[in-house]
Order: C-alpha cells, then sequence, then structure tokens
C-alpha cells in the first residue's frame, strides 16, 4: 500500500517534467514565448508524465525500495534513464528510425528534465511531514 508520502510525492514531481523541459529547451533561444510553451506544453506533457510515473517510475521505485536502494542519487538517476528512454520511444515512435535518436541536446533535455523530476520525488518522500509518523511518535512518547 502506498504511504501518504509516496502519493504526496506521486502528485507533485511528475507535473513539474513539461516546465523543466520547456525551461531547459527554450530559455536559452528566447523569453517572449516561454510561459505560452509551457502552457502548450503542460497541455499535452503533464498527462504524459503521470502515465510514464505509474508505468516506469512507481514499478521502479517499489523495486529499488525493497532493495532499500532508494536514495537522492538513485531516485535522481532512475527518473533521469526513464526520462530519456520515454524520449528515445518517443522519436523512434514520431520519426521511425534510431537516426532521429542523435539528437543530443534532446537527450540532455530529458536526462536533466527526469534527474529533477526524480530529485524532487525523493524530496518529497524525505522532507514532507507525515501525520501519520506524527501519530507514531506521539504514541512512543506517551508514558
Amino acid at each position: 500500500m502506498m504511504s501518504p508520502r509516496e502519493l504526496a510525492a506521486l502528485i507533485i514531481a511528475p507535473p513539474l517534467a513539461p516546465v523543466v523541459f520547456v525551461t531547459v529547451m527554450d530559455f536559452p533561444n528566447y523569453m517572449g514565448d516561454y510561459f505560452q510553451s509551457i502552457k502548450i506544453v503542460a497541455l499535452l506533457g503533464i498527462p504524459i508524465a503521470y502515465l510514464i510515473a505509474l508505468c516506469l517510475g512507481l514499478p521502479l521505485y517499489y523495486f529499488a525500495k525493497d532493495r532499500s536502494w532508494v536514495s537522492f542519487w538513485s531516485l535522481s538517476l532512475y527518473g533521469a534513464v526513464i526520462a530519456d528512454l520515454s524520449a528515445l520511444l518517443t522519436l523512434l515512435f514520431l520519426y521511425g528510425t534510431w537516426e532521429a535518436g542523435r539528437d543530443w541536446r534532446l537527450h540532455g533535455t530529458f536526462l536533466i528534465t527526469g534527474f529533477v523530476v526524480g530529485a524532487v520525488f525523493w524530496s518529497v518522500l524525505r522532507f514532507l511531514p507525515s501525520n501519520l509518523a506524527f501519530k507514531r511518535d506521539a504514541l512512543k512518547r506517551a508514558p
């Protein structure tokens, strides 16, 4: 069963993917259409980010949790790998060839995006207070 912290991390982290993606891809080029780009990418990207998080991210998190491999670096690396894998599959689907997968700027953007989403997921797991944790600590202190 999913803990309240895991649920909160699953709700908070994936919507950041489109924002980070647009920031890394578009910010150096032009700032005028930045907010328009965020609206368009968020409209399409947030449902896809949740789908990827549910289908790939959550099973990988539970796999790592069973083996006690949950840390900042591991979740950030998992997020980067999942994001880059999804980018490669998207390029393959859109263009039908592996040649399109040689766009290193796009891969770098997806790696950074996945790293940030994994880091935020870990941060929410680590630092978000849980009511259950407070109740458990209160029971331990009670005489």
